[in-house]
């Protein structure tokens, strides 16, 4: 088994997208590493279009899905606190907003959100998703770039364990549609196309089958001298199956002692490995991505797994195309 896995490379491919292309600044000295190397091509033709399951234990793909065919998803869990969520794949200009009220006959005027209100998101994992919990069955203005520009108005008429209605239009009330769309209990979340007025295909039929969902999320950065909201590509936890994480700085996987695991501090965010094993250097075009001397170690369903990122930038070419995730895994 040993053998295999010193030997065994596993390449996989998809699509993904990133805004420029930014080169590496690296890499880490892994190179006589005894663990398999992972790939995970995630870029292609400039769209931020693939959404990647893992699993660890197989160390394979379980799932690739379109990430830019849906706008909003509705949890299928009643208990879930995050019912909706807006497509965080569609990067900082989709956010909404609310006068907090159930007023669908409202006039808006695009005013109202150039000037008044503070975008707010709904990303599923994170504390800035909390656009509906402002009151579930309000009336939210939604933007989403490139599809509903500048926005539309969005209204839940009822939700329940099987199914939930909603209706939708432009700002103006024309232009009206209601949906109602069934829920399955077999996945986290039901999403649909706004354009479409349909259910797409995303996660796995077995929510339990996968560790990671590999994507590109909008999330709060640091990295710039004005800290912002920003699209990031990253790996985000099975919020199903209580995956712990701990962080490991300076620490190569091979140097990793198995008598140590159970005195590490694990996290169970689902955002603890996230996209900051790489480093940004500044927002603009000419920008490029350090990886950091960062080894993680993932408890999930009574295993321990190792992770280490060695790459996102790969040549191409004779160009450097981002979105190439790389890793090594050690299975403990």
């Amino acid at each position: 088994m040993l053998s295999k896995l010193i030997f065994g490379i596993i390449v996989f491919s998809t699509v993904f997208l990133t805004s420029c292309l930014k080169e590496i600044d690296g890499p880490i000295n892994v190179e006589l590493s005894p663990f398999p190397k992972v790939e995970l091509n995630l870029d292609q033709a400039n769209e931020y279009k693939a959404k990647i399951y893992y699993q660890l234990a197989s160390r394979s793909i379980v799932k690739t899905s379109d990430n830019l065919s849906w706008h909003i998803a509705f949890a299928n869990d009643p208990t879930n606190m995050n019912k909706v969520i807006m497509n965080y794949a569609f990067g900082k200009s989709c956010w909404g907003t609310s006068k907090n009220d159930t007023i669908w006959s409202r006039s808006i005027e695009q005013a109202f959100f150039d000037t008044v209100r503070k975008p707010i998101y709904a990303n599923y994992y994170d504390s800035a998703a909390d656009l509906f919990s402002r009151g579930l069955f309000n009336v939210y203005y939604l933007s989403y770039p490139g599809v509903y520009f500048p926005s539309i108005k969005f209204q839940i008429l009822t939700y329940t364990p099987t199914e939930v209605s909603f209706r939708y239009a432009n700002i103006d009330g024309s232009n009206e549609k209601t949906l109602t769309i069934p829920l399955n209990f077999s996945t986290h979340y039901t999403y649909v196309s706004l354009v479409t007025g349909t259910v797409q295909d995303i996660e796995p039929t077995d929510k339990m089958s996968w560790d990671f969902e590999v994507t590109r999320y909008t999330t709060f950065v640091t990295d710039f001298s004005q800290p912002q909201m920003y699209g990031v590509a990253g790996l985000i936890s099975n919020p199903s199956k209580n995956v712990k994480i701990a962080k490991l700085e300076n620490v190569n996987l091979e140097n990793i002692s198995e008598s140590s695991l159970s005195s590490y501090n694990y996290l169970s965010s689902l955002s603890a490995v996230g996209h900051d094993w790489k480093k940004f250097s500044n927002g603009g075009p000419d920008g490029f991505y350090s990886i950091l001397p960062r080894s993680y170690v993932v408890s999930v369903a009574g295993k321990k797994h190792g992770l280490q990122f060695v790459s996102f930038t790969k040549t191409v070419d004779k160009k450097p195309v981002n979105g190439f995730i790389t890793f090594l895994q050690r299975d403990f």
